[in-house]
C-alpha cells in the first residue's frame, strides 16, 4: 500500500510537470504588431524648360550647272545657271566695236549686269524706262546711296518688306494692281553698301509677289567681295 501511494504520486508528479512544460512550449509572447508607415510621395520637381536647338543654318551650296559671276568694278559676285546668258559692260563693248551698237534700244551696260534665260541679241544694256525690265534678273549700281525710303518704291504698303542679303538690310517690293506707273511688274529689293546703292530687280509671277525658285538660288548666292 505505501509504494502504490509512492508510485501514485510519483505519476501526479511527472503529469503537472509534463503539463507545465506542454503549456511553456505553446505559450510565446504576442509579437507587435508594427505602426503602419505612412507612405510619402517623392517630391515631384517640374523640369526647367529647355529651348529647342535650333538647327543648324546649312551653308549655300551651288546648285550643279550654275557658274559664279564676279564682277570686282561692282564688288559682288553671284551664281546664276550656266545655260543663262549674261550682259554687262564688257559684253557691250565687245558688242560696241565699229560702232555696232549705234541703233541699239538700250544705252550703255555700265554699272549694270543682265541675266535672262534666253538669247537677248547684241548691244543688250539698260533700257529706257518706256521699253520696260532689261532681263529676268538684273542689278544695277548706283554711287548714290539710297535714302531711307526709296522713292521708287510703291504706294501700296502691304508689298513692302524688310529682308537681308549677304548680311545688309535691305527694302524689298513687289508689283501689285494698286502700285502706280510706270514701273515694271517685277520684285525690286534696295539696299546699300559700302557707299554704293543696289537695285536687285527680277521677274514675278502675280500680284501676290511669288517668284520663280531660280530668282530665289540667284539671290541666296549673292555677296559683297568686301564685307
Amino acid at each position: 500500500m505505501k509504494y502504490t501511494f509512492l508510485t501514485i504520486g510519483i505519476v501526479i508528479v511527472l503529469l503537472v510537470g509534463a503539463l507545465f512544460v506542454w503549456q511553456k512550449s505553446n505559450t510565446s509572447t504576442p509579437t507587435p504588431i508594427p505602426s503602419p508607415t505612412p507612405i510619402i510621395p517623392p517630391p515631384t520637381t517640374t523640369p526647367s524648360p529647355v529651348s529647342p536647338t535650333p538647327p543648324p543654318v546649312a551653308p549655300y551650296q551651288t546648285p550643279t550647272g550654275w557658274t559664279t559671276y564676279t564682277n570686282s568694278d561692282l564688288g559682288f559676285s553671284l551664281k546664276y545657271p550656266s545655260q543663262w546668258f549674261v550682259y554687262d559692260q564688257a559684253k557691250w563693248e565687245q558688242d560696241n566695236k565699229n560702232g555696232g551698237c549705234k541703233d541699239a534700244i538700250g544705252v550703255s551696260a555700265q554699272n549694270v549686269i543682265i541675266l535672262n534665260s534666253k538669247d537677248l541679241g547684241k548691244c543688250v544694256g539698260t533700257s529706257r524706262p518706256a521699253e520696260g525690265q532689261d532681263g529676268d534678273f538684273v542689278v544695277y549700281v548706283y554711287k548714290t546711296k539710297w535714302p531711307d525710303s526709296p522713292v521708287d518704291l510703291p504706294e501700296d504698303p502691304k508689298s513692302i518688306k524688310t529682308i537681308t542679303i549677304d548680311g545688309v538690310k535691305a527694302l524689298g517690293s513687289y508689283f501689285t494692281k494698286e502700285s502706280p506707273l510706270p514701273r515694271n511688274r517685277t520684285i525690286d529689293i534696295y539696299l546699300n553698301h559700302k557707299d554704293r546703292a543696289y537695285l536687285i530687280e527680277f521677274t514675278q509671277e502675280d500680284f501676290q509677289g511669288n517668284y520663280s525658285p531660280t530668282f530665289h538660288k540667284i539671290l541666296e548666292s549673292f555677296s559683297f567681295l568686301i564685307k
